[in-house]
Formats: structure tokens, C-alpha cells, sequence
């Protein structure tokens, strides 16, 4: 999947996923931070763990740790995982 648009613009798992090996920010289901990554072999992978493609709410390419928001999050926070 090439770059879909604005780097900065959150994408729905269930609507696309980014290419094999992109650094991503995603956040999981039921949570608001966002989590720095990257997306190999189906999985969300941050510094420490793997998750499922189902586990992931929403994420957006360039892992960019800027401030800001993490979709339906009350205060602007970005967690920096990766």
C-alpha cells in the first residue's frame, strides 16, 4: 500500500494496513496512547512486544513521536515505545 495521504492522518485497521516492514504509531483497542512501532508479518511490533491485528484500534505511518493527539484521547500524549 503506497502512503495514504497526510502522515499524520489515523487509518482504521479494519480499513487498511501499512506495508510490510513501515514504521507505524498505532493504538491498541481501549487505550489512547499512541505506541511507536513497526508492522511486519501481520503483527504491530513496538521496542518490547508484538501485537495482533485485531488488538490494533487505529494507526498512521512515520512514527514521527510528535505531540500530537492519539485518536478519542482526552490530553495529547504520545508514548515513545520504540
Amino acid at each position: 500500500m503506497s502512503h495514504p495521504g497526510n502522515p499524520t492522518r489515523w487509518i482504521r485497521s479494519s480499513t487498511a494496513l501499512p506495508r510490510e516492514g513501515q514504521p507505524v504509531e498505532f493504538v491498541l483497542d481501549q487505550r489512547n496512547i499512541a505506541i511507536e512501532g513497526t508492522y511486519t508479518k501481520c503483527i504491530f511490533r513496538s521496542r518490547w512486544t508484538s501485537y495482533d491485528i485485531g488488538r490494533v484500534r487505529e494507526w498512521r505511518i512515520g512514527a514521527s513521536c510528535s505531540d500530537d493527539y492519539a485518536p478519542d484521547a482526552g490530553p495529547n500524549r504520545t508514548a515513545r515505545v520504540a
